[in-house]
Formats: structure tokens, sequence, C-alpha cells
């Protein structure tokens, strides 16, 4: 809904990131992405994907179906609007045909001192004219970095046969 961050649970916020890498390798789209807001805690949720062949992991619209799901009537029409507002389209579920499985274990990281980040203040000190970048992003390496145990538990979804 135009959040800073992708999910606001009780305790924290968290930034989600999916990669397809074999290194936990995620792009930063904003220089904002990765600021806590307030004193609340922001954590960043990275998830490893690989390609899967046909009878193992799942396609982008059994995902959609599968969590829409778990969802009562109300929630499923306010979870069908969030999609649409992202560009996912129904209609076009067929064209989402490939498979999906976890690489590894999704895991959690604390952004705080220790996390790579790039903070825009410290990039536009350095420029003359800070007003003319207009895009900035940037790709983070989380290979090493200690993650955070939090009591979340992720469904294994898509059979293995």
């Amino acid at each position: 809904d135009g959040e800073e961050h992708d999910l606001r649970l009780p305790e924290i916020d968290v930034e989600v990131k999916t990669t397809t890498s074999e290194r936990r390798h995620h792009w930063i789209s904003s220089a904002s992405q990765l600021v806590p807001q307030g004193d609340r805690e922001l954590m960043l949720l990275s998830i490893q994907l690989t390609a899967a062949p046909p009878q193992v992991g799942l396609s982008l619209p059994e995902l959609v179906a599968h969590c829409a799901a778990k969802l009562k009537a109300m929630d499923v029409t306010t979870f069908e609007a969030a999609l649409s507002r992202i560009g996912y389209r129904t209609e076009r579920s067929d064209s989402y045909k490939r498979r999906w499985s976890l690489r590894s274990q999704p895991r959690f990281f604390a952004v705080d001192d220790e996390f790579p980040v790039i903070h825009l203040d410290g990039v536009t000190s350095l420029l003359s004219e800070p007003s003319r970048v207009v895009d900035f992003r940037y790709k983070i390496d989380l290979e090493g970095l200690v993650d955070r145990q939090l009591s979340i538990e992720f469904e294994q979804l898509g059979s293995q046969q």
C-alpha cells in the first residue's frame, strides 16, 4: 500500500527481498528502503529461489491461490486488490508458467550498524548538485552476515516427487 516497508508486524517492520542468485545478493531500490521508521526495528527477510522442474515447487498463480485459500473472504478481496496494484493480473495467470522452489531456508537480518546500508545523506554530501541524482539503487551481499533467529516458521510448499 505504498508503505516504506513490505510488512508491518506488531513488533518489527520487514523488508522482503527475493533472489535467484546462488548467493544472498539483493537489490536495494531506493535510498529509504532500509531506513527504520521511528523506533521500530527493521529486519530484512532474504528469500532464495531456484527454478524447479515440473511437479516440483510452485508457479506464481499456484502460490497466489495457496495464499488466498488461507485468508477469510474479506481479506481475499484486499489481497487481490494489493496484487493488482503491484501488477499481478489473475487473467494472465497462464503466462506465469515458471515453477520455483526454495534454494535455502529464508533468513532474517537485522538492519543495524553492521548491516550493509548506503545512507543517502552520506552520498549526497559528496555531490555538488545532489538534486541531479534521480535514481538510486545498489546490490548487497549478505553471505557470511549473522542472521537473526525469529520464532516465525515458513510453510514448505510444493511437492517433492
